[in-house]
């Protein structure tokens, strides 16, 4: 269920003009340096390690094929404005009454800039400015679909700000660079709250003149 949720955050913020590569939840995986440097089209330098942890974009299995299906990668990038993922930070039953259940989801929202590539003017687009229109658009989300309803959102606060946000991946040397002006880096986190609907059976009809 937190995939869709992250899927409508997502979308939700998507059309910010400082958001250009995005993704909804992502997994924390584990590539040899061969592949991450066919991905990335470069080398990095990762000492000794020979399997690497990457923050994936879901969907790194086809389930079909038992083979790699389609997959990015999300590390810092000078190449982009933005660089922006969700994690899973778990599910909680809130309450249960007859015919509903009622969960919150923790969700925390990744984010890095390079401010040199983010319009308008970047003296005036300030870190607390696009945190600010994150919160906006993701404060603002209220959605009901086929898997849930009365979905609405609270901010639970910023992450300390450093590299320990990606701590639980393996960052080349080099993008460490990445974690000082004129980039900015934060997590954001949140609790999405949200009910199921029970689907109660047909009831079951017994006809004891059928055979």
């Amino acid at each position: 269920m937190n995939e869709k949720i992250a899927d409508i955050l997502k979308t939700t913020i998507s059309g910010l003009n400082f958001v250009d590569k995005i993704t909804g939840l992502i997994q924390v995986g584990y590539l040899t340096k061969g592949e991450v440097q066919k991905k990335v089209g470069k080398e990095f330098a990762y000492d000794e390690l020979n399997t690497i942890k990457v923050p994936m974009s879901l969907g790194y299995t086809d389930c079909t094929t038992s083979k790699p299906g389609s997959y990015d990668l999300y590390f810092p990038d000078k190449a982009y404005k933005s660089v922006i993922f969700f994690e899973d930070q778990g599910v909680s039953l809130v309450d249960q009454h007859r015919a509903r259940i009622d969960y919150v989801a923790t969700l925390r929202l990744v984010c890095w800039f390079n401010r040199k590539k983010i319009e308008p003017d970047t003296t005036v687009l300030k870190r607390n400015d696009l945190i600010a229109l994150l919160n906006n658009a993701i404060l603002d989300v209220q959605a009901n679909t086929s898997d849930f309803n009365r979905l609405y959102v609270e901010f639970k606060g910023e992450a300390v700000h450093s590299e320990d946000i990606y701590s639980k991946y393996d960052l080349d040397v080099n993008m460490y660079q990445y974690m000082m002006y004129p980039y900015e880096l934060f997590a954001l986190d949140y609790d999405i709250f949200y009910t199921v609907t029970k689907i109660c059976p047909d009831d079951i009809e017994l006809n004891p003149d059928v055979c």
